[in-house]
């Protein structure tokens, strides 16, 4: 009887100082994109899990300013753009089972074109973590 007091004193104490964070640990995640082409990029989406965002125009070799989603992965995000009236995009994701997330940080999506109508996610790149 003594041990079971005992062990569930140990068990309460770690349960309660166990301390939650204000947001989950898979986002938020602020995403800018980078034009890596030398060519303009206009109405460019982003849709990532469950938001989708318009970052309007970017320009050749630019940034576009962050937006916050509530998740973002590495790899798997559908993105499309018109570039001199021709829509592209990348390859449509339709589930984001077994994917890694960025979790709490700001990162660019590199995009370039490889063909007529297909966007290439470059490469992911991390930046710093949300303070």
């Amino acid at each position: 009887m003594k041990n079971l007091i005992i062990v569930l004193t140990v068990i309460l104490i770690l349960g309660l100082s166990c301390k939650k964070t204000s947001q989950e640990p898979y986002g938020p995640t602020y995403i800018r994109i980078f034009n890596y082409m030398d060519l303009p990029m206009s109405n460019v989406c982003v849709n990532c899990y469950d938001t989708t965002f318009n970052y309007g125009t970017i320009a050749k070799q630019s940034y576009s300013d962050y937006h916050r989603f509530s998740r973002a992965y590495y790899t798997k995000v559908n993105i499309s753009a018109y570039i001199n009236g021709i829509r592209y995009k990348t390859d449509t994701v339709f589930n984001y089972s077994y994917q890694a997330y960025l979790g709490q940080m700001k990162a660019s999506y590199w995009v370039y074109s490889d063909t007529p109508g297909h966007l290439v996610l470059f490469k992911c790149v991390p930046e710093e973590a949300l303070k």
